[in-house]
């Protein structure tokens, strides 16, 4: 009974706001409270930066509120990639951090290897392989041709690009 009598206060409140031209102080008060769907109809119509902002809220409380998955992709829907790849890592969602990165551009090169590094943590070493080409880190696919054991494709990769051949101050090949 107290929401609901609350919630239409916090109604007549936004009403007053936006009857005096304060719209961003009737956004403020829901998202306080984390009435997100309210706070939506705040937006000003040309105010993308504050949509995004509130979708990194959303997010950020979705991810405290134990729903990883809605806070990977409400970030990855506010241009925040780093931070989905991070939570999509740490789930161990494959299949997810896969589609993250094919849909990324080969010049996202931090948010590739982020999720080259989480599919290597996960042991998808192919997937993660695919990753590192992609950015042209042909180190790092030498590193996991090694690690797998698939030598013939190592001594291929190192034939054309020998610099390959020391790694870390030794010599591998």
């Amino acid at each position: 009974m107290f929401f609901r009598q609350s919630q239409g206060k916090f109604g007549e409140a936004a009403r007053l706001y936006k009857k005096h031209g304060q719209e961003k102080k009737a956004l403020n008060m829901y998202t306080d409270l984390r009435m997100f769907d309210h706070a939506k109809e705040f937006l000003g119509a040309a105010d993308s930066a504050d949509g995004r902002q509130l979708i990194r809220m959303k997010a950020e409380w979705a991810a405290k509120s134990n729903e990883p998955r809605a806070a990977a992709e409400m970030f990855l829907s506010a241009g925040e990639t780093m931070k989905a790849i991070d939570i999509i890592g740490e789930h161990g969602w494959i299949d997810m951090l896969n589609e993250v990165g094919r849909k990324l551009d080969k010049a996202d090169t931090e948010p590739i290897k982020m999720v080259a590094y989480y599919l290597k943590k996960h042991k998808q070493l192919q997937y993660a392989r695919d990753m590192y080409h992609k950015v042209g880190d042909f180190e790092a696919v030498v590193q996991i041709y090694v690690e797998a054991q698939e030598w013939k494709e190592a001594f291929t990769l190192v034939e054309k690009n020998p610099e390959y051949k020391v790694w870390g101050g030794e010599k591998i090949f």
